[in-house]
């Protein structure tokens, strides 16, 4: 709690010095009702973003002495769930403040608060290692989702499925479990390859994901506060989502090119260059598209020429990662610029996104052609201050 207090206070800081007005439209949409313009979601996000940070500090040592203790283990996941929950202590009120300048009758103040207790523990269970993730996970994210749509119904259904995903998690995922299930998930080397690939990005996607957000809640402010053409609100919501896939694509193939750098052994495996750029492709795409279905939110034909551009930018950004150890603003310098460029373009010319959808075979060729000629053996020194360093080969 001691650790999330400062960023809840930041914030706030943050909110007063920002333009006036715009605190309490802001304050508004996150807890208006239900429906095109509210940023509602926004509440399980940030609810999301609190319990994965708490989620280490609960979870890593639960393998040790604790295991002795006579209570089982679903005893003791439900204790971890609840610490978690707690450690959002800071989040709630701040964000129970909020709902309390947004004064729309003491029962639906009531009710938003309530729903705000019920999302705290559903996200806690969303972010921890359990034994039935598949089925529980699913549930704990509806059941947050659920309890902030607003009203006492959607609080009551929401603590419904909340106790339905507690049902079915089961234990927490001991290390042992875990690596047992990693041994058997990991059998083809696709798999291996998603599974390094996540341990690669986990720690960092959810940095990576609240800053593509920024372009999307700047649309929807915008959108909200000014008075605009069907054409002129397309075009904002086209600017928007766009932005938000080539921030989150930039982000992600940052931390894929710096943690999962190409080495000597995947060469051995039986893939093409274009495969390998295709799966990488693939794994950037997966969460681009959750920006495209909050565009569809906005505005669902304009995600179209949103989604007609995903292609394109994430073969892209696997290309820019194979030339990230070359440069210093790494992976994310050429994917912003190109698909900066490349989304105002569509933004301003829908039909122009068609033409990206066709480009997406050239696009693979040319990242492939990155592909082959990659130096594996090179030696690249980190990049840092090398003088007064008597380990530093240049210095």
């Amino acid at each position: 709690m001691k650790t999330m207090a400062p960023a809840i206070a930041t914030s706030a800081g943050a909110m007063v010095v920002v333009a006036d007005g715009f605190p309490t439209a802001f304050v508004r949409m996150l807890f208006a009702d239900w429906g095109p313009g509210t940023l509602r979601p926004a509440l399980v996000l940030l609810s999301l973003a609190f319990a994965a940070a708490a989620r280490p500090r609960v979870c890593s040592g639960l393998d040790g002495w604790l295991r002795h203790l006579p209570a089982s283990g679903r005893q003791q996941r439900r204790a971890a769930m609840l610490a978690i929950a707690v450690a959002q202590a800071p989040l709630v009120a701040g964000l129970a403040f909020l709902a309390w300048i947004a004064f729309h009758g003491w029962n639906a103040l009531v009710a938003d608060i309530a729903g705000l207790a019920v999302c705290a523990p559903a996200a806690a269970l969303a972010v921890m290692p359990v034994e039935g993730g598949v089925r529980a996970r699913p549930l704990a994210l509806a059941a947050a989702g659920l309890a902030v749509t607003g009203g006492w119904v959607a609080v009551v259904s929401g603590a419904a499925v909340l106790l339905a995903a507690d049902v079915s998690a089961g234990a927490l995922l001991t290390m042992r479990r875990a690596s047992i299930r990693t041994r058997r998930g990991a059998r083809t080397p696709s798999a291996l390859a998603r599974r390094i690939a996540w341990q690669a990005t986990r720690r960092g996607l959810w940095g990576a994901a609240v800053a593509s957000l920024i372009p999307l809640a700047a649309a929807t402010l915008f959108l909200a506060n000014n008075t605009l053409t069907p054409e002129q609100a397309r075009l904002a919501v086209r600017f928007g989502g766009g932005a938000a896939v080539v921030l989150l694509c930039a982000g992600l193939g940052d931390l894929l090119a710096v943690r999962r750098p190409a080495w000597p052994w995947s060469r051995s495996l039986p893939w093409s260059a274009a495969r390998r750029v295709i799966t990488d492709a693939g794994l950037l795409a997966a969460p681009a598209l959750a920006m495209v279905i909050l565009s569809a939110r906005l505005d669902p034909r304009a995600s179209l020429a949103v989604l007609a551009t995903v292609p394109f930018v994430c073969v892209r950004s696997a290309g820019a990662m194979r030339r990230a150890p070359e440069r210093r603003t790494g992976a994310s310098g050429e994917i912003a610029v190109e698909g900066g460029l490349l989304v105002a373009a569509v933004a301003v010319q829908p039909w122009l996104a068609l033409a990206t959808l066709a480009a997406v075979p050239w696009a693979i060729r040319a990242a492939a052609e990155r592909e082959r000629a990659q130096k594996v053996s090179r030696w690249l020194e980190v990049h840092h201050l090398a003088v007064g360093d008597p380990l530093s080969w240049s210095a």
